[in-house]
């Protein structure tokens, strides 16, 4: 997001950062100690930030986590939140971007990283209509051991899959999740490591 958002910053009125999938704030490895700072606070530490960020989270306490930790690492940051089901809730995220007009043009960047296929096509297709919106999709499909190879080998819910993406074909799904991966882990291992030290003190 840090590319988008330097990259737009002379193009457009109004740079508008939406998280579908916000969590906490902070992302802890599995079976160890160790935090990586979350996509949330990733987009507001951007050299170029947003002009406004739109947070959502169905967890109450990860939502409340996430506000205090916002709050104090970037108190300037202009954030909306909106809590629960983001395909329940497609309304109310619409209402948090600026309304696009000819003299103030809006370009939105959406993360979308579910923890399972809980997404619909619908709900995209929604956040886009009649919007300047780029996406980035990360499919956790069966991450972790043998993250690529099963979903090649088939062995994910086709059906499932299909109901909700609109019937994308399993390798499009693949070069999704790899994609995203990638970026992710490219991100989180350049990111300021003096946030995650002012959290872990406060």
């Amino acid at each position: 997001c840090e590319l988008f958002a330097t990259g737009m910053k002379a193009k457009w009125d109004a740079r508008v950062y939406i998280d579908l999938y916000a969590g906490s704030g902070f992302t802890r490895i599995r079976d160890t100690q160790r935090l990586l700072l979350g996509s949330p606070l990733i987009a507001l530490s951007v050299p170029d930030p947003f002009d406004r960020y739109i947070f959502c989270e169905s967890d109450p306490d990860g939502l409340s986590a996430l506000k205090a930790r916002a709050k104090r690492l970037f108190p300037n940051a202009e954030v909306r939140y909106v809590p629960g089901d983001v395909n329940e809730n497609v309304r109310l995220i619409l209402d948090e971007i600026p309304q696009h007009r000819r003299d103030y043009r809006v370009l939105s960047f959406c993360f979308v990283d579910p923890f399972s296929v809980e997404i619909k096509f619908d709900t995209l297709r929604r956040l886009a209509d009649g919007r300047a919106m780029d996406f980035l999709i990360l499919l956790a499909l069966g991450m972790g051991r043998g993250w690529l190879v099963a979903p090649l080998l088939g062995t994910f819910d086709r059906v499932a899959v299909g109901a909700h993406l609109g019937g994308l074909e399993p390798v499009r799904l693949v070069l999704l999740a790899v994609v995203g991966a990638l970026v992710r882990l490219a991100v989180a291992l350049g990111v300021g490591a003096n946030l995650l030290g002012a959290d872990l003190a406060a």
